[in-house]
């Protein structure tokens, strides 16, 4: 019958072991850790990321903004209404159809699919503004915000895609 001190000593030599080894090695520099691959996923997520960040200083801005400014005009009561309903929409979507698309698509087509949503998440800031300029607030513009809303969904689920796809890319 072993003991409790052999069980944590087996369990411990390995370790030292290996922590033995990686004294041995030295650490990579830096710019052995940049890679082209690194530095290409790096610069990628980047300026993904700043294309994100963007859209959601411009939504509220366009969305609240005057109409004669270009803007839709909502008042802040609508703005809130639409971020909630783009809440909702964004929770129930994630937990029902994102495995499903990459099942469907695969992780690096479904990255491309969800980043190309930044497309109809922009232009659709123009659009809007010049349909709300010349019809008014008709059902028309709710179908152009929901779609620009959906797209944001999209473009926000690229970043559970990415982190797979990044990870790959560095090794």
């Amino acid at each position: 019958m072993k003991t409790r001190e052999s069980d944590e000593n087996s369990i411990q030599a390995p370790d030292m072991e290996s922590n033995a080894k990686q004294e041995d090695q030295p650490e990579p520099s830096t710019r052995d850790l940049l890679t082209k691959p690194v530095l290409l996923t790096i610069s990628a997520h980047g300026w993904f990321s700043f294309l994100e960040i963007t859209s959601w200083v411009l939504l509220p801005l366009v969305y609240t903004t005057p109409i004669e400014f270009g803007g839709l005009g909502f008042d802040p009561a609508t703005m809130g209404i639409c971020m909630a309903v783009y809440g909702v929409m964004k929770g129930v979507l994630q937990l029902t159809v994102f495995h499903r698309i990459l099942d469907f698509l695969g992780l690096r087509t479904a990255l491309i699919a969800f980043i190309s949503g930044l497309i109809p998440l922009f232009l659709l800031f123009p659009v809007g503004g010049i349909h709300v300029r010349n019809e008014g607030t008709v059902m028309v513009l709710w179908m152009l915000v929901l779609i620009q809303l959906i797209s944001t969904i999209g473009v926000n689920m690229a970043y559970g895609t990415s982190r797979p796809v990044t990870h790959r890319a560095s090794f």
